[in-house]
This record gives C-alpha cells, sequence and structure tokens, in this order.
C-alpha cells in the first residue's frame, strides 16, 4: 500500500510503497538481494507498470533500518515524502548512501522524483528492509526542451 501522506496528483516528490515479504520472493521478498552488490549490478533498474503508464527507476539506495521513536532527532525515510529546498534533498541522498554496504555511484537533480519500496527486516525491532530509487523515465515534457 502507498504511505497516506503520498499523493498521486499532484504527484508527491517520493511515493513510498509498504509491502510484506516471503520466504518465497513473493510480494517485496526479492528486495533484500539487493543487499549484494552483484545483485544490485544485475537489477539496477525497477520498472513500474500501471495501468495508465509505464516508469523506469534506478537504484540510489538499498538498506537496513527502522521506525523511529518520535522524540528522536534523525532523518526518517518514510517521513521524506516532498522536498523544497536542496539541503533537504541533499540530506535524504547522503543517507541513502551512508546506509546502503556498498557505493552506487549516486546521480541526481534537485527536480527528480522517487519511489521507495519498504518490507519488513527482522535485524532489530521494528526493522525495515528500503530500496530507493529516481525516475529516469523520459518524459514528454523532457523532449519538448530538447528541441
Amino acid at each position: 500500500f502507498m504511505d497516506k501522506d503520498c499523493d498521486i496528483d499532484p504527484e508527491s516528490d517520493n511515493l513510498i510503497f509498504y509491502g510484506h515479504n516471503m520466504e518465497t520472493g513473493e510480494m517485496l521478498g526479492e528486495l533484500f538481494g539487493y543487499e549484494q552488490e552483484e545483485f544490485w549490478k544485475e537489477h539496477p533498474l525497477i520498472q513500474v507498470k500501471t495501468l495508465y503508464e509505464e516508469r523506469t527507476y534506478e537504484i540510489v539506495g538499498a538498506f537496513r533500518d527502522r521506525v523511529y521513536y518520535n522524540y528522536e532527532d534523525c532523518f526518517k525515510f518514510y517521513q521524506f515524502i516532498d522536498y523544497d529546498k536542496q539541503e533537504e534533498l541533499d540530506e535524504a541522498i547522503d543517507y541513502y548512501i551512508a546506509n546502503t554496504p556498498y557505493d552506487m555511484d549516486v546521480e541526481y537533480e534537485m527536480d527528480d522524483r522517487f519511489i521507495t519500496l519498504v518490507t519488513c527486516a527482522y535485524h532489530e525491532e521494528d526493522g525495515r528492509y528500503v530500496v530507493v530509487a529516481r525516475d529516469i523515465t523520459e518524459r514528454p515534457e523532457d523532449s519538448q526542451k530538447a528541441k
């Protein structure tokens, strides 16, 4: 399911989706493959197909995290939905880079949109496994700019 604070119209800067993981790899179980750099090299993109469109996302982070208490003053990946300033985006990307166990050589721009896939992980209480990717789909307005 999509996070309650995300919007499709107008679209949030980061759409966060939560799902179960199964030992069989069903649902979001295959996300754990991204713990291994070799898996990421073989699967650097996420394809999202809906009734209305297809999008391609490039993975920029994959890491274990957790749900934090309200009083904990830290970056909370599940609250990064919309950003207005470069500093907010930089903080998020820096967090993804610092917590991903290998270098993904991340590139990003201020107007990028993201998708975040989240599933339960049992490395600690309220643990989560998180995969973040930026939309690299060419949009009609992008091709207009090129002309």
